[in-house]
């Protein structure tokens, strides 16, 4: 996992080629232009608009990719995203074509992630989005996916 600000995504453009794309993509989502669903911006990058209320932890379920990795980028709102480890858990509700699985785990790790902050997580990285912060209120997301 590596979280950080917009402002800090040059010192990761080494390591993650598409950031300059996924930048370029948040501003046209930004502006109106991509409108909420998935949109395919390069074989193997992907991004999904969308919105929804956040909830009680106990509510969400924990989940992880494969072979994909994902850039969260909050657009509206708040939302804490708890994190585990998925090494030695039983996988459930695995899905071969959208690269997902679900788990059961036990966390105390969870960050708060706001508009203008970038959250990268990679295969295998158990994460649990939606999370309400106090209260639940509507968030606007933008998921990318980087196929691995």
């Amino acid at each position: 996992m590596i979280y950080f600000k917009q402002s800090e995504g040059h010192y990761y453009e080494e390591i993650l080629p598409d950031l300059s794309l996924i930048e370029k993509t948040i501003v046209r989502i930004e502006r109106g232009e991509l409108a909420a669903g998935r949109h395919q911006l390069t074989e193997s990058l992907t991004v999904a608009i969308f919105s929804y209320e956040t909830a009680k932890e106990i509510e969400r379920n924990w989940e992880a990719h494969e072979h994909h990795l994902d850039v969260h980028v909050l657009l509206k709102g708040q939302e804490s995203v708890g994190f585990a480890a998925t090494e030695g858990l039983k996988k459930e509700n695995v899905d071969k074509v959208n690269d997902s699985y679900e788990f059961q785990a036990d966390s105390d790790n969870y960050w708060k992630l706001e508009p203008g902050e970038r959250l990268v997580i990679f295969p295998n990285e158990g994460h649990k989005t939606g999370i309400s912060t106090g209260v639940s209120m509507t968030v606007s997301k933008a998921v990318f996916k980087i196929k691995g």
